[in-house]
């Protein structure tokens, strides 16, 4: 008796890139990403990303229906005196306008 695998109902499932005009577009992003925690993240509400600065310590926030090219008016949050080495949105608030969102920093604060 022939052993058989049960049929997938995502073996047709791809990926769908988005239109041009869907994309995030002129954000100040680093040019050489160190390998040190997340770049980007997102929730429900906000999308957080390094911002360029010559400390590495700004982050931009953007509402996550933003699309198309972006003004030099990013939200930016001066985090640390130090690099960002690691941020995130808290899980347990997602939902919430108002999310909470952790950072740390090479100055060894929270």
């Amino acid at each position: 008796m022939a052993f058989r695998f049960k049929a997938s109902k995502y073996k047709n499932a791809a990926a769908k890139v988005p239109k041009k005009d869907g994309w995030i577009t002129d954000i100040s992003v680093p040019r050489g990403l160190s390998s040190q925690g997340n770049h980007i993240k997102a929730n429900c509400h906000h999308i957080a990303y390094c911002h360029d600065s010559p400390g590495g310590n700004i982050l931009g926030i953007l509402p996550l229906n933003s699309v198309g090219r972006q003004d030099r008016s990013t939200p930016l949050l001066h985090a640390h005196a130090d690099s960002v080495t690691d941020f995130d949105f808290s899980p347990f608030d997602a939902f919430s306008e108002t999310s909470l969102l952790a950072t740390g920093s090479q100055d060894c604060s929270f």
